[in-house]
């Protein structure tokens, strides 16, 4: 062809896309038209007054300019061509010191506010805070079409806007906003995306205002990040993970990131399967990397650290997800008082990053056995009283059978001792309802027991119930034991001890949390003004635990990993061979305890291969097959392993406390529900026959109670 009829075909061809285009933005416009916009109820705020009303903000189709202009970003004239950014400065940054300076923002519409018909005030929010925008039109039409413009806005819809800082009147100060003593008066707005629709609800508003399920917020994370409280929250916990990577590498620690495509092994919770194109094989997502720090260690790298990301396929609470995340570390050639100085070194200084605060080191220490007999937990709240009372020495002899016969001699494990214990709820009862108290055998049962005998000391306790059995001895003797005064609410329980402590341990809490709400104590959170942090060490835990207590020749299994080395001095009860000695033998664990909640937990390991084999094969009976999922620890303990240990604190539970959340979704980005189940992308999803067949897969019903059938 010549170069004419090229250039006319060329023509032909623009001319026809710019047809086509011109129908697309015509249909564009029908269907938009056709998706009718409820105006969002909002609540909304000034420097002077709060005010609520229906936003006359609209949703609008788009022109086809704006159609047009979606493929590139438009900017304003104040911005070089060659700006890196679609902005001058934040919006959260804006200071008295500002006053006079044309700056461009970038950011969403949080609220606005009306004032007759040419004055509106809206307020622009970036991830760094918010400012008051002003758009006002004068009596000779000035911005009046930049009014125009801002009227037809949406919440949240996102914006570039140019203007002049200047100084609120002394009277429109707002002392709430860090930007309330200036605002910017706008002389050019640009739309960078108009919401489209209406939103499921708007971030702006705060939850106690406005209340949002957390299935909604969990659908629509994206909008839920918004908040000012995820932003604090997520900003928060990059800060702290710095803080981490800080005091690890100053300590000489070396980052080292491990796989998290394993191999399934029989330990711990149970794990998620991951399949392969190796016909019956699995690789296993890993619940920590346990196995491969010590690896690292016979490597020679002395000193590991990861924020490592774990998996674990269990019911979910509030504390609890299927992927988490941990700081974990190992060491070689330490012993606990290094763990214990290092982690204390780390703690101090995340809390003073956090919540510039200054925790006094060391923390105290407490033996498993103590913990569980004065407070019933392993992971006491020592802020309060309120601490378990063995009585058995009292009533073992007393007519009231419920109790005499509860006390048993001794047995082979101290947990199923008969016993009667009691703690003493101060001036709790004339606070509480009977449907309440009646609740509490409700706790008592969900934590293994039978009932809670409860006694009120409104009038005279002693007089009334099973009490008017006693004799005088045995009361006077029980009210000088529990310092019974008018006004208290002391519960009792009969039976094994390791059940008295489990029902009584949570009967102490469900008591505390009720005392607090009613005003009878006084317990702020921690990160509260006034709150305490309390952190211990509980040690000396038994290495090995019985499947069942009360069976006195019960099968062993780890306490807490069968990797955890004994206490020097018990490694002969350990390779004796005898079960009465070995259960007697205590672990080198160690949990890390603040306000009731195990923070974290580890042990100096086993590092001799002799002793590993001996707690696989002859005090855990691992079958041959078992062990051999074990073989490249095996081997390496056997090619020169130092003596080491480690330690790992839940990241997500610890940025839960120092944010004050209630959950740990609060503090993750992308959380999961209940089940596992993540609403926002609707995983997990199901597959396509073909894909299972190409991995040797294929349903078939499920013989676990706990699947949920489709």
């Amino acid at each position: 062809r010549t170069p004419v009829a090229s250039m006319r075909r060329l023509h032909t061809i623009a001319l026809h896309a710019r047809r086509q285009l011109t129908t697309d933005i015509k249909q564009s416009h029908h269907v938009l038209r056709r998706t009718p916009f409820v105006a969002p109820r909002t609540r909304t705020y000034s420097s002077t007054n709060t005010t609520e009303q229906t936003s006359p903000l609209h949703n609008s189709p788009p022109s086809s300019s704006s159609l047009s202009t979606r493929a590139s970003i438009p900017r304003l004239v104040s911005l070089p061509s060659d700006s890196p950014f679609l902005r001058t400065t934040t919006c959260g940054s804006l200071t008295a010191a500002d006053v006079g300076k044309t700056v461009v923002l970038s950011g969403w519409v949080s609220s606005y506010r009306l004032v007759g018909s040419e004055l509106l005030f809206m307020v622009l929010r970036d991830a760094y805070g918010e400012i008051q925008t002003v758009i006002e039109a004068t009596s000779s039409g000035e911005n009046a079409a930049l009014l125009a413009k801002a009227k037809s806005l949406t919440l949240e819809s996102v914006l570039q806007v140019e203007g002049t800082i200047r100084r609120r009147p002394a009277s429109m100060i707002n002392p709430a906003m860090p930007t309330g003593e200036v605002e910017l008066v706008a002389t050019d707005i640009i739309i960078l995306n108009n919401v489209m629709g209406t939103l499921p609800f708007l971030p702006s508003i705060p939850l106690s205002t406005f209340h949002v399920n957390e299935d909604s917020r969990l659908k629509y994370r994206y909008l839920d990040l918004r908040r000012p409280e995820m932003q604090r929250n997520l900003r928060l916990r990059s800060k702290v993970s710095m803080t981490v990577r800080q005091v690890m590498v100053d300590e000489g620690f070396v980052e080292v990131e491990t796989p998290t495509l394993f191999r399934p092994t029989p330990e711990g919770a149970r794990e998620f399967l991951v399949p392969t194109r190796h016909p019956q094989k699995f690789y296993s997502l890993p619940q920590s990397p346990q196995q491969y720090k010590q690896l690292l260690m016979v490597g020679g790298i002395d000193k590991y650290f990861q924020l490592a990301r774990c998996y674990r396929d269990e019911d979910l609470r509030a504390d609890r997800q299927p992927e988490f995340t941990q700081i974990d570390l190992e060491m070689s050639f330490v012993t606990c008082e290094g763990i214990y100085a290092l982690i204390e070194k780390l703690i101090a200084n995340i809390w003073s990053v956090a919540l510039g605060r200054t925790v006094p080191t060391p923390f105290p220490r407490m033996t498993y056995r103590e913990a569980l007999s004065r407070f019933g937990s392993d992971k006491p709240d020592t802020r309060f009283g309120m601490e378990l009372q063995d009585v058995s020495h009292i009533l073992k002899s007393s007519k009231v059978s419920i109790f005499s016969s509860a006390v048993t001699p001794p047995k082979a494990y101290p947990e199923a001792e008969g016993c009667v214990l009691a703690l003493n709820a101060k001036a709790l009862s004339q606070s509480l309802s009977s449907t309440e108290v009646d609740s509490l055998q409700d706790e008592a049962r969900r934590a293994g027991g039978k009932g809670v005998v409860v006694m009120r000391a409104d009038k005279d306790p002693m007089r009334t119930g099973v009490f008017k059995h006693l004799t005088d001895t045995e009361r006077s003797e029980l009210r000088s034991a529990l310092n019974i005064e008018q006004g208290d609410l002391a519960l009792f329980v009969a039976g094994p001890r390791h059940i008295g402590e489990a029902v009584l341990g949570r009967l102490r809490t469900v008591c505390m949390g009720m005392a607090v709400k009613k005003g009878v104590m006084t317990l702020p959170r921690g990160d509260e003004p006034g709150g305490k942090f309390n952190f211990m060490w509980v040690v000396d835990f038994p290495l090995f635990s019985p499947s069942d207590v009360q069976n006195d020749t019960s099968p062993l299994v780890s306490t807490h990993h069968p990797f955890t080395a004994p206490h020097r001095e018990d490694i002969g009860l350990l390779m004796s061979g005898d079960y009465d000695s070995i259960r007697k033998v205590r672990g080198l664990h160690y949990d890390c305890v603040v306000n009731g909640v195990e923070l974290g937990g580890g042990s100096i390991r086993v590092h001799d291969h002799d002793v590993q084999m001996h707690i696989f094969r002859s005090v855990l009976g691992l079958t041959p097959t078992m062990t051999h999922r074990f073989h490249h620890l095996l081997s390496a303990l056997a090619s020169g392993c130092p003596p080491h240990g480690g330690l790992a604190l839940g990241f997500d539970r610890m940025m839960a406390m120092l944010t004050g959340s209630e959950s740990i979704r609060d503090v993750i980005a992308f959380p999961k529900m209940g089940g596992g189940v993540e609403p926002m992308t609707n995983s997990p999803a199901p597959v396509e026959e073909a894909e299972l067949a190409a991995l040797g897969l294929q349903n078939v019903p499920s013989t676990d109670p706990a699947y949920k059938q489709p």
